[in-house]
């Protein structure tokens, strides 16, 4: 698509000029008159909004800088001044705000203001000539990408069809997201879908919009493809890694020595962080499986586990350990308990998947957490193991259970999750916190372990290698500063809920 600057060259627009913002940087995609500044924050993303005279009138002094701001916020590419009251210049804080934004103000001396429009829907539009060019375009580009191939190839077909659009093409995991105003093309990679390609189709006119969704369409086929091209070049080493991970998983002593050179040597990335995703089945009444219905089950899971924890962007691999599916998720560095979240999404996203393979049946999902190198390896699986016992004792069927934030921790994990619970435990432990970091954080490692212990100096004492007087003499200095009585039973519980809960900062 055109920027501001080539479209300023076509016939009728001799009058427009800018004020503000890089017209070659910015792509309009359609153009719509607006009689009230009011209407502004309504607009498309990458609409041109031309102000009537009456509009233009209105927009002097702060209220232009409240109306680039306005248009700024949901993305409009260009803001054109009209009439005789459309001003030469612009202050240095309209320049400014525009610039930052992406966002072209103009002014046109063009009338009458049908004209201006008129040509400049023509200039954007380009006629059907113009089009099918874009779309030849596009496509040829497409079809090289997919002779040449590409590493990542989501990526590439939405660069493609975003840059012969003018406008972003995103990608999404869920169905059924869209707004009104988005097109939205399923990305199938051998009859599965994967992703959406969604973009934003705002007030374009019939022409515009079956642009958009042939490009988007266009794009989709061609990543699609693509994966599929990938996945079958993938398909001989990923059956390696799987063999050789699920004998690593269930292995011990000198064996499990030689299977961890071998999984090197296809590829596994055996010395990063790893978080482990068990997955077993039953009949849906806890009996297991028969053979045959396991085995035709393991086999399907196992595949579509893998392609849908990939299409999160990670680095995962896939096992069968004792009638379960395993998956794990390598990082070079711990990703925290920001990672942990991110995997049992993923985690969630693939059971719902499965829950289609068998119905009638049920999922038992645990996840692991992040533990380094092979020992970490084999400990994640060990807690992933732990959690689907937990899950099943709680009956949470098709959910994923995390080892470290089940019970007590998960109930905290959602509850610190509010903003009002955050700042109940920022108000609690406010006095401690404002002293030096040093002695705030031994303040409240000092309250917390004597909490865990109920009130045992002596045995807080040895958790934090202190005598037990001094316990004492810290607990109370940290009383006197909370200005609280750990005989309270209500105050003692919330002071205890609070350093755990802080625990997840």
């Amino acid at each position: 698509m055109r920027t501001f600057a080539e479209v300023l060259h076509f016939p009728g627009l001799a009058g427009v000029t800018v004020l503000a913002g890089e017209p070659a940087r910015v792509h309009p995609a359609a153009v719509v008159v607006v009689e009230r500044l009011a209407d502004l924050r309504a607009l498309a993303a990458g609409s041109v909004a031309v102000l009537s005279d009456l509009a233009t009138a209105d927009a002097w002094g702060y209220r232009l800088d409240v109306a680039v701001r306005e248009v700024a916020a949901v993305r409009v590419a260009g803001l054109v001044l009209t009439g005789a009251r459309a001003p030469a210049q612009v202050p240095a804080t309209v320049a400014g705000m525009a610039e930052c934004a992406g966002v072209v103000v103009l002014r046109a001396d063009q009338e009458p203001l049908a004209d201006l429009v008129v040509s400049l829907s023509a200039a954007l539009v380009g006629g059907p000539g113009e089009q099918l060019r874009v779309v030849a375009s596009a496509h040829a580009a497409l079809a090289d990408l997919e002779r040449r191939g590409a590493e990542d190839p989501l990526a590439e077909a939405t660069r493609v069809a975003s840059d012969a659009l003018g406008r972003p093409v995103a990608q999404q995991y869920d169905a059924g997201t869209q707004t009104a105003e988005q097109v939205a093309e399923t990305v199938e990679c051998e009859g599965e879908p994967t992703r959406w390609l969604v973009v934003d189709a705002g007030a374009a006119d019939q022409v515009t919009a079956r642009l958009v969704l042939t490009l988007a369409a266009g794009a989709a086929g061609a990543a699609g493809r693509l994966l599929a091209a990938n996945r079958r070049r993938e398909d001989v080493p990923v059956r390696s890694r799987s063999a050789v991970l699920g004998e690593v998983l269930v292995a011990s002593g000198e064996r499990l020595s030689r299977l961890l050179d071998t999984a090197r040597a296809v590829g596994m990335p055996i010395d990063g962080w790893h978080e482990v995703v068990r997955i077993e089945f039953d009949d849906g009444r806890g009996r297991a499986l028969d053979e045959v219905s396991r085995f035709a089950l393991l086999e399907s899971a196992t595949r579509l586990a893998l392609q849908v924890a990939r299409a999160s962007g990670r680095t995962w691999n896939v096992a069968q350990a004792d009638g379960a599916v395993v998956l794990v998720r390598t990082s070079r560095y711990d990703p925290g308990t920001a990672g942990t979240r991110d995997t049992a999404a993923v985690a969630d996203r693939v059971l719902a998947r499965l829950a289609d393979l068998a119905p009638g049946g049920a999922q038992w999902c645990g996840i692991g957490t992040a533990h380094d190198g092979a020992t970490g390896l084999l400990a994640s699986a060990a807690e992933a193991r732990a959690a689907v016992s937990k899950g099943r004792a709680l009956g949470r069927a098709g959910q994923s259970v995390v080892y470290d934030l089940t019970g007590l921790g998960r109930m905290l994990v959602d509850w610190y999750a509010s903003d009002s619970a955050r700042q109940a435990v920022h108000d609690l432990l406010r006095p401690l916190e404002a002293l030096d970091r040093h002695r705030a954080e031994a303040a409240i490692e000092t309250l917390h372990v004597y909490l865990d212990e109920r009130g045992s100096t002596s045995r807080a004492g040895e958790r934090l290698h202190l005598h037990r007087n001094a316990v004492t003499y810290r607990i109370k200095s940290i009383t006197d500063l909370l200005g609280v009585d750990l005989d309270d039973a209500d105050q003692r519980l919330a002071l205890q809920l609070a350093c755990r809960a802080r625990l997840f900062r």
